[in-house]
């Protein structure tokens, strides 16, 4: 059922949206994935259509503090229970509602441009997601686990990230993900195999 690391990069590398998975006690979820750069409108809407969460910008450490988006973990608004680190919520500001997915599109590929700062956007619609300085090695969530792999991809660590929902409204988890994932034939990649490509052994890594 899971794939390689190789073959989920090549995919990440080609523009395909793949499918990454939590610990069972962490969030024990799915997302799907796609690079920021190759968030174009139809993979924007593929994900709204089939994964139904929330259509998440991931920004690496450095590239969230150079545009200056800790809007709400300045404010302490972000008070997420499980820590997952929204930033900001934001369009680009040449936009008109900002949630088409050519608007979506628009904003994150605009997002994870080094020479777009935060004058280049407005509250909006896309959730800004700011990965932790260490990834992995802070925080074994889908937003570090996201942006190890775009650096890994040979891109700028930003990536999109969208939870996926079952047929049935309930969170998709890993035993019915085969099930569900028959008609779409997308990748799946766990965070129990990126730890163990990244530090050795899972177990040694606690």
């Amino acid at each position: 059922m899971f794939s390689s690391l190789k073959e989920i990069i090549k995919d990440l590398k080609d523009g395909k949206i793949v499918c990454l998975s939590d610990n069972e006690d962490i969030e024990n979820e799915i997302d799907m994935m796609c690079l920021a750069k190759f968030a174009t409108p139809e993979n924007i809407n593929y994900m709204a259509h089939f994964a139904c969460g929330f259509i998440c910008c991931v920004l690496p450490h450095d590239l969230c503090v150079k545009k200056g988006l800790d809007y709400l973990k300045q404010e302490g608004l972000n008070q997420d229970h499980r820590g997952t680190p929204f930033c900001a919520f934001l369009d680009y500001k040449e936009c008109d509602t900002g949630i088409s997915a050519y608007e979506r599109s628009k904003t994150i590929v605009k997002l994870a441009q080094t020479s777009k700062g935060k004058n280049c956007f407005v509250q909006g619609h896309t959730p800004v997601l700011h990965a932790k300085k260490g990834l992995l090695r802070e925080r074994l969530g889908h937003t570090e686990m996201s942006s190890q792999l775009s650096f890994m991809a040979d891109s700028n660590g930003t990536a999109v990230i969208c939870e996926v929902l079952n047929h049935d409204g309930h969170m998709l988890r890993v035993n019915d993900f085969e099930k569900w994932n028959k008609d779409k034939e997308l990748k799946l990649y766990s965070m129990e195999q990126m730890l163990k490509e990244i530090f050795g052994s899972f177990l040694s890594f606690f």
